[in-house]
């Protein structure tokens, strides 16, 4: 495993029992993702692509297969060991923001970094930095419900970024807003992107899917193309 890959995922199969049923999510897949890529995983609906962003994003352990991040199986861990690894390691970006609406855009960005058990100064400075960073510094002490879609999604965005993650995975990150503040979401990924900040997404959408620099097309399970 090359210094500069943060993620593999070596022959990786998910199968999830319904019942009697036995369904294969994902099939055989083996993928790296390097430190400061950018990649976007599409392919229809069924095609397993959230579950290999859970995967990729440690929130789920393959039934074959191996992951590593940044050198370490994942299956090897214990699940507190796993939970420590993610929250330090990853941020996750969702399509419902997962905003906690009884607190303001402050306190949703300081939530991981509690978890994480860092000091409230150092806290509260870094997600007013985080905040004005994204455009939101007025709006920092608004709770949700009184931003739009896409100020709510940069709070998440800032959230994500709390404890300086070496990857962000979005699921869907786009698919609750508008195309103009969809578009103005993945203007703040590039820019992060350019900064460093290595991302892996899905989308269902060409037109989001083309903010990165490699899309990965998957088809029951399998991956069909991984073109830069």
């Amino acid at each position: 495993m090359g210094s500069k890959t943060i993620i593999e995922l070596r022959n990786v199969h998910k199968t999830y029992q319904m019942g009697k049923v036995s369904v294969q999510a994902v099939r055989g897949v083996s993928l790296k993702v390097s430190k400061g890529e950018f990649i976007a995983i599409m392919g229809p609906s069924g095609s397993g692509k959230t579950t290999l962003l859970n995967m990729i994003g440690c929130l789920d352990v393959p039934t074959r297969g191996e992951i590593l991040l940044k050198g370490v199986n994942i299956n090897t861990l214990s699940r507190s060991e796993l939970a420590e690894i993610r929250g330090k390691a990853i941020g996750f970006v969702f399509q419902s923001f997962n905003l906690i609406q009884t607190l303001s855009a402050l306190e949703n960005v300081q939530l991981p970094m509690i978890f994480q058990g860092v000091p409230k100064d150092v806290r509260v400075k870094r997600a007013k930095e985080l905040l004005s960073r994204l455009g939101l510094e007025p709006r920092m002490h608004h709770k949700p419900a009184e931003l739009s879609g896409g100020q709510q999604q940069r709070v998440a965005i800032a959230r994500a970024l709390a404890n300086n993650p070496d990857v962000i995975i979005a699921d869907e990150p786009t698919g609750n807003l508008d195309s103009k503040a969809g578009c103005e979401v993945m203007e703040v990924f590039k820019e992060l992107n350019l900064q460093g900040t290595t991302i892996v997404l899905v989308t269902h959408e060409e037109h989001i899917a083309r903010y990165a620099s490699r899309i990965i097309q998957l088809k029951d399970g399998k991956i069909q193309s991984n073109a830069k």
